[in-house]
């Protein structure tokens, strides 16, 4: 490839990172191609023009595919043009002559060439071959592609894949793709828009049949990227039917769908049972079975899974009417499109992948779209070949739009509409390049594992494996499959080792070396072994000498040991006895105190009994005077209150006194019986101790018991 080739595509890439750039600038598209414009002008000086002509220069200059119409609505934007009887007339006069857009331009290009080559150099020592001109013309229109959402060249794409994770710690390389990146997902959002002066909103309904691929995404069952890239589609869906009055984004999946996930679950239980086996490359199925061990937890997990259908809204689709003679007339599936579809696109399966493109068709009339927003309908799905087949020549016509789509391009589509921008939380993870570059490995990676699987049934059915090898084989496949967020810039080179060894023959070949290469050193080892052995009998004798004399010492220990512990019971159980006799005591103690206290406390109330009686007889019997005995009576307690505080500098108080009295009544009592506290705390202290004494000594014993 001439560096003529290189410098092309880098250029393309280049224009697609200024428009990125300039959108940052001013959320207006038509001003930013109005800058493009102003670009070609000036820089070519050109003074006269007409609509068309300037279209076809920004179009080849900058590898845009703009109408007419876009870019006379553009060209109102500058105001140093005139128009007249269709002619364009632009006045330089006055205005500078700024080269900001093309040396932009210039210094991202030449930033991508160094990318490009870099590649090269890559893919050089990660193959093992020198590539030629012609091979690199193929990576740099496969890099261009990876990053333009192409799917016409493939070749190189798990290189490419392997180059970008291997660099994703590079800042200025990530930068320099996310650039990009942003530029093409922008410019493809402007280009499938027939009005981007109304962005922001969704306007037309859309039905969206989702295959079993992407049903499978919602759940999770294809991994944590798979489910994040579904889940922003899902919030673009939701918002866009928050916003609207009617539902205009409905979703829904085939009854063939239904039936193939019905046959997922079924197959599932069927490996639970031992009756099938589980392909390494299925990761869906792997999800499946995680956590399950019986055939009812596969049928719970299937009930689960309707169940997230439903509370998403994704239904059935219940349209009955497919095969009535009324729609006879927009059927595509004949005999002449399934051999051409089978050439084409080698497969032997082309009326599976016709027959979801059979149904839209159908729903939408037979009528050919040239503007995506009023389809009506269309299949999600993320199986290549079905896209492949949508696109075929029999099936669409230059300029409609196709009956089938990816999730990343359904994903841009109501993200520019949305216009969501590049903001924080805004950018859905399908336009990440490094996310992209995962799925491309993983997907490369599980496929390469899916061929070793068939061919490996193959030998199996033909007899040239027995159970026990196809078994480790089916094992160790199995480990070798990733999910996308499993793949990581780490084992690159492992990764694209096994991408590109699909050979069964090969890879049995070096499991079958590997095992006699462990024989050897297995037979080795055992040789080693008889010698060391030979070695240890010597040294066995004066060891088991050793021992004896350790074992006796070791006895001896153990019964000093046993001899501590038995010590200690006894003193425990002294100790417990005289703590009982205390106990004893201290309740006999308590009793008296409780039984004198009480009758302190019914002291005051027999004298007021007895006052009261004795002022009765007096008042009754004596005749005396009643009041002076009232008023003595009231001066007694305050009498005794003023004595009480010049004695104690306090004022009396009847309960603080009597609980005073209680506490003097209690240390008399137990001093008279002999009653010793700290004695007592002090006897439950050395049980507490002699109890730990004892726990340590035994742990000691049976580690002495355990070394015997």
């Amino acid at each position: 490839m001439t560096n003529t080739s290189i410098s092309n595509s880098s250029a393309k890439l280049a224009s697609l990172a200024v428009f990125r750039e300039l959108y940052d600038t001013q959320k207006d598209l038509y001003w930013i191609i109005s800058q493009f414009i102003d670009d070609i002008i000036k820089r070519n000086q050109i003074h006269q023009f007409s609509a068309t002509e300037i279209t076809d220069r920004i179009n080849n200059e900058f590898d845009f595919k703009l109408p007419d119409a876009v870019v006379k609505t553009a060209l109102k934007r500058l105001d140093y043009l005139t128009k007249e009887y269709g002619t364009y007339t632009a006045n330089l006069s006055g205005q500078q002559n700024e080269l900001k857009l093309s040396t932009e331009k210039e210094v991202i290009k030449d930033n991508n060439d160094i990318i490009i080559n870099d590649l090269f150099t890559f893919v050089e020592r990660e193959s093992n071959f020198i590539l030629d001109s012609e091979k690199k013309k193929t990576i740099t229109e496969s890099f261009c592609s990876f990053l333009l959402n192409n799917s016409e060249n493939n070749e190189y794409s798990d290189y490419i894949s392997a180059f970008i994770l291997n660099n994703k710690a590079n800042i200025a390389f990530s930068k320099q793709l996310k650039t990009i990146k942003e530029g093409v997902i922008l410019y493809s959002g402007f280009k499938f828009s027939n009005d981007i002066g109304n962005i922001g909103n969704w306007k037309t309904p859309l039905r969206i049949f989702l295959d079993t691929e992407i049903l499978f995404h919602s759940a999770g069952y294809n991994g944590v990227v798979y489910q994040n890239i579904f889940d922003d589609f899902y919030s673009y869906v939701k918002s866009i039917n928050r916003n609207s009055k009617n539902k205009l984004i409905s979703l829904c999946y085939f009854e063939e769908n239904s039936k193939e996930i019905d046959s997922y679950f079924y197959k599932a239980q069927n490996i639970i049972d031992g009756k099938d086996k589980l392909n390494p490359n299925s990761t869906a199925m792997a999800e499946i079975l995680l956590g399950c061990s019986t055939k009812s937890d596969v049928i719970e997990k299937k009930a689960n899974f309707y169940m997230g259908l439903k509370t998403m809204g994704i239904h059935v689709d219940d349209y009955n009417n497919y095969f009535t003679e009324a729609n006879h007339k927009y059927n595509i599936i004949d005999n002449e499109t399934l051999d051409s579809i089978k050439e084409d696109i080698d497969t032997a399966y082309a009326r599976e992948h016709l027959k979801p493109l059979n149904y839209v068709n159908i729903r939408r009339k037979g009528n050919y779209f040239h503007n995506f927003e009023n389809i009506g309908y269309i299949f999600l799905t993320g199986n290549y070949r079905t896209l492949k087949v949508s696109w075929h020549d029999l099936i669409k016509e230059n300029g409609q739009v196709p009956l089938a789509t990816s999730l990343d391009f359904l994903t841009n589509k109501f993200w520019f509409k949305l216009n969501k921008g590049f903001g924080e939380g805004s950018f859905p993870k399908t336009f990440d390049v490094i996310t992209k570059a995962q799925i491309v490995l993983s997907s490369k990676l599980n496929h390469a594992i899916g061929q070793k699987y068939d061919a490996l049934l193959s030998k199996y059915k033909n007899g040239d494996l027995n159970d026990e090898q196809a078994s480790i084989i089916i094992s160790e496949l199995r480990l070798e499959s990733k999910k996308p967020e499993q793949i990581s810039e780490i084992d690159i080179s492992g990764t694209l080792s096994k991408i590109h060894d699909i050979d069964l023959e090969r890879y049995i070949e070096e499991k079958e070396f590997l095992k006699s290469k462990l024989t050897e050193h297995e037979a080795r080892e055992h040789k080693l072994t008889s010698m060391l052995q030979q070695q240890k009998d010597l040294i066995s004798n004066y060891e088991k000498k050793l021992q004896h004399v350790e074992s006796e010492n070791q006895q001896t220990k153990s019964q000093n040991i046993q001899t501590n512990i038995s010590l200690n019971e006894l003193r425990i159980n002294g100790l417990k006895l005289e703590l009982s006799k205390y106990d004893n005591k201290i309740n006999k103690a308590n009793t008296l105190v409780n039984s004198l206290y009480l009758i302190i406390k019914l002291v005051p109330f027999i004298l007021l009994v007895v006052l009261f009686v004795f002022m009765g007889y007096l008042y009754l019997f004596k005749n005396s005077n009643f009041e002076i005995w009232h008023l003595a009576l009231g001066i007694i307690p305050f009498l005794f209150n003023i004595v009480y505080g010049l004695i104690y500098e306090k004022s009396f108080n009847y309960l603080s006194s009597l609980r005073h009295l209680k506490n003097i009544l209690k240390t008399k009592v137990y001093n008279a019986k002999n009653i010793n506290l700290n004695e007592y705390d002090k006897m439950k202290e050395d049980i507490e101790v002699l109890e730990l004494k004892n726990i340590r000594l035994e742990k000691e014993n049976e580690q002495i018991y355990s070394s015997l």
